[in-house]
């Protein structure tokens, strides 16, 4: 069955998922305003696209801003961490096109998590309690601080040079 939205929505004239460049870490998109966030641990390798350089330097921290939340990025041991709330904003369907509509047919509110290295179909997945998922080099996991009433993304980095 095809949801009613589906096909009375406008088709955008660029959709942000499909017009999003190639990223070898996933991503955070924002379901209401479309933005995305690459949750870069490693850096990025200079001249080839989606792809992460050969030597790595650790032992920095930095604030990362990725789809408009706010987190924290340690390159020894590597990791992000990333707060996002639990009640989201409604998802703004113009924002997709019909081929990325249906990817995102389940989640209505909030954030989703993106692959976007294959430059064919991206893959979505949705954050709830039970996010548990390895994507290439990067271990990921939700869990929900009480205290704040938000969810915390934690993003693992699992690679070595060798």
């Amino acid at each position: 069955m095809i949801p009613l939205w589906y096909t009375i929505s406008a088709e955008t004239n660029e959709c942000v998922i499909c017009a999003h460049i190639k990223c070898h870490a996933p991503c955070i998109l924002n379901l209401s305003t479309g933005e995305i966030g690459e949750l870069e641990l490693y850096q990025p390798h200079a001249t080839k696209v989606g792809e992460i350089a050969n030597g790595q330097n650790g032992g920095t921290f930095s604030f990362i801003r990725p789809a408009g939340l706010r987190g924290i990025r340690v390159t020894d041991p590597w990791y992000i961490e990333v707060n996002i709330p639990i009640l989201g904003e409604k998802k703004e369907v113009s924002l997709f096109c019909m081929k990325c509509r249906p990817l995102l047919t389940e989640y209505k509110v909030g954030y989703v998590l993106l692959d976007l290295y294959s430059e064919d179909v991206p893959k979505v997945y949705g954050l709830d309690n039970k996010l548990d998922y390895r994507i290439r080099c990067y271990e990921i996991r939700l869990t929900r601080d009480l205290d704040s009433e938000e969810f915390i993304l934690r993003v693992d980095g699992v690679w070595n040079d060798e």
